[in-house]
């Protein structure tokens, strides 16, 4: 990068912070800054510095004078650059730079996942809030809505009007807030399905990298065996930023069948389905539950293309192994969607999860981010 103020010197000097056994180049400039790093090319009228992911330039008229470090010192800082910065393009062994683009995404993606992680946490405080609101005033509804009962047909039309103005108010006050609610269920999803993509990718890379480092290190040179090296202590802290859970699963027809718990009530056969948006059960298991039935039915798309008129509700819970997610959205179909098969586990409960089948042993794996 390139740094200029009025005068042709950076306006904002970056220190590179060294071991003091290591002495960099340093360029002491007439302001009384300096800046340390490695002089990377010095011409009639400037002088470009590396520090390590960038660089700067100066014009020489702004410098005082240059210390120059010695062939040593200059092999120490670049060996101590290649461990610091190795995931940077600049410093990806030759041979290896498509895999060394590979992990800057999953480093670039980790980054942006903690911010939507920590979106998510804020977005969960305004909807416990707007629910709250909305219970309240529902409450405050219902006492409005029996004292207009009793004012029916009374001769106090002032006590009766502003009871019927307050019975509006609080109408369009939940409608509001339920228009809230709404708009920040649509901030959790974007920031979740983030959240998840990130999941995929760096869950993805490490499946790679253990397939492939192992072969791949036996034919590398000593510059590549580093980075792989470098790479794979990197990707231990990666991979503590996740919480891997193992359940118990079944097959049918090529499906994964899990036990489920609706709201701490009924256990039911589940089938695994990543591309349903919402969980789903049959009338059958709402019966069972006693979920309430909401009065405006919705159109759901059914795998083979049916549309299906279902019924929306919020379950209290949902229960998979030692995983328990809250408040999840659901739909109540008419129909199961099999035989022996209560509904299926979709987006709206797996959503914080990667989602995989271990083979050999038929677990059911689950990873969850929770750095």
């Amino acid at each position: 990068m390139k740094l200029y103020s009025r005068a042709g010197i950076a306006p904002i000097v970056l220190f590179l912070f060294l071991s003091a056994q290591t002495m960099a180049d340093t360029i002491y400039l007439k302001n009384g800054r300096e800046l340390a790093g490695l002089i990377e090319k010095e011409t009639d009228t400037e002088v470009i510095i590396s520090l390590g992911a960038g660089s700067a330039t100066f014009n020489k008229t702004a410098i005082q004078k240059i210390a120059w470090s010695d062939d040593v010192e200059r092999a120490d800082i670049m060996a101590e650059w290649q461990r610091k910065y190795f995931s940077h393009g600049k410093y990806v062994p030759r041979g290896l730079e498509e895999f060394g683009k590979s992990f800057r995404e999953v480093l670039d993606m980790r980054a942006r996942a903690l911010g939507k992680k920590r979106d998510i946490g804020n977005y969960r405080i305004a909807e416990t809030r707007i629910r709250k609101e909305i219970t309240d005033t529902e409450q405050e509804l219902v006492e409005v809505t029996r004292a207009l009962a009793s004012q029916f047909g009374a001769e106090d039309l002032v006590k009766y009007n502003a009871l019927v103005r307050r019975n509006n108010t609080l109408r369009a006050r939940i409608d509001l807030k339920q228009k809230d609610l709404k708009a920040n269920a649509g901030k959790i999803s974007k920031a979740a399905k983030s959240i998840f993509s990130y999941q995929q990718i760096a869950s993805d890379f490490d499946l790679r990298f253990k397939a492939v480092a192992g072969p791949e290190l036996k034919g590398a040179n000593k510059r590549q065996a580093k980075y792989f090296k470098l790479v794979a202590k990197e990707l231990e802290k990666i991979n503590r930023d996740f919480r891997q859970i193992e359940i118990t699963a079944s097959r049918k027809n090529n499906n994964i069948l899990a036990d489920v718990t609706i709201n701490e009530k009924v256990t039911a056969k589940f089938l695994v389905d990543t591309g349903a948006t919402v969980v789903s059960l049959s009338q059958e298991l709402a019966t069972k539950l006693g979920l309430p039935q909401g009065k405006t039915p919705v159109t759901v798309s059914m795998a083979d293309g049916r549309k299906v008129s279902a019924q929306r509700v919020i379950l209290s819970s949902v229960r998979v192994g030692d995983v328990l997610g809250e408040n999840i959205e659901a739909v109540i179909l008419p129909d199961a969607p099999g035989n022996e098969i209560d509904g299926l586990l979709g987006m709206s409960f797996l959503s914080k999860f990667h989602v995989r089948l271990d083979s050999a042993t038929g677990k059911l794996i689950l990873r969850e981010f929770v750095p």
